[in-house]
């Protein structure tokens, strides 16, 4: 029988052609990932910069009311990272708060923000950490206070202030305004600092983005909502957009604290487009005066208390 060596050509040019367009589809992806992933603090969380830590090889401290907790290696190492994880147990962590051993992940991991991304960003950014390097590292113990130590309780918790689910576009709003929206609730997880919480870590959600002197390391979390003398009401939106990229306030004061290095390592990070997005959305959020101005009538943040 005669071979058509037509046919075959024509075959393998195609299973070259597939193989090109998966390998350019994954490079995207990656790309993708390594962006979001950047935005969204996974860099900074992760990796323990103040001892030269290795990049997202964890062991990063963070200090709360609850005690003292340390972030996890999630660079591909089969034994102290994520290398074994498969996309479903990693989507399983992003969008519920639970490991691959089925516990429950503390809410210091922002899943509580990060179930509101959708699947294919996830998926971005486990393609991007699966394309790193592994760092064998091993995680140190949280050190928590009762009851919080007590991670059977979680559960508890979450019944009562975990919602999962992916954000919904408002097709009301612009695909600018609903592209701020994912970023800023989303991906870059302002409400996990700005929002004030209830002692029992739940976020007082009538209160989004107000701002609290009970931030992570006891720091005064800034009002981001658009109330104009508590908040960034009064700055427009290019001055919205100067500060992302560089840290600097209206009246030219460099912002000190954790949120410097949220704008050295996310926020000056973000594509000029996603600056205008996030000054967009920003611009539209209620206005919340700060709870503390109450008790502190005068000195709050960057802004001149007004008469």
């Amino acid at each position: 029988m005669a071979v058509n060596w037509g046919k075959i050509g024509v075959f393998f040019g195609f299973a070259a052609l597939s193989l090109a367009i998966q390998a350019d589809q994954k490079a995207d992806q990656v790309q993708n990932g390594a962006y979001i992933a950047k935005i969204a603090g996974c860099v900074t969380c992760h990796t323990d910069s103040e001892n030269n830590g290795q990049p997202l090889s964890g062991d990063r401290e963070l200090k709360s009311r609850f005690g003292t907790f340390y972030s996890p290696n999630i660079t591909p190492d089969p034994e102290t990272g994520i290398g074994n994880w498969s996309n479903e147990d990693f989507l399983r962590a992003l969008q519920h708060g639970i490991s691959p051993k089925n516990e429950h992940y503390y809410p210091a991991f922002p899943y509580t923000s990060f179930t509101r991304m959708n699947r294919e960003d996830m998926l971005s950014i486990k393609a991007y950490l699966d394309s790193l390097p592994p760092v064998k590292k091993g995680q140190r113990q949280h050190i928590l206070s009762w009851p919080a130590r007590n991670r059977d309780l979680l559960g508890f918790w979450k019944r009562n202030s975990f919602q999962p689910g992916t954000m919904r576009e408002n097709p009301m709003m612009s695909p600018e305004w609903n592209r701020g929206a994912y970023l800023v609730e989303a991906v870059l997880h302002c409400g996990e600092c700005h929002t004030p919480r209830y002692s029992a870590g739940d976020p007082m959600r009538h209160r989004h983005l107000a701002g609290t002197y009970h931030g992570a390391k006891n720091e005064h979390v800034p009002n981001i909502s658009s109330h104009r003398r508590d908040g960034i009401g009064s700055w427009t939106k290019s001055q919205v957009i100067a500060f992302l990229a560089s840290g600097m306030t209206p009246k030219m004061q460099p912002i000190t604290g954790s949120m410097a290095e949220v704008v050295r390592d996310s926020t000056s990070k973000l594509t000029a487009e996603d600056m205008v997005a996030i000054a967009e959305y920003l611009a539209t959020v209620p206005a919340i005066p700060s709870f503390e101005r109450l008790q502190h009538p005068r000195g709050l943040w960057w802004q001149e208390p007004s008469n």
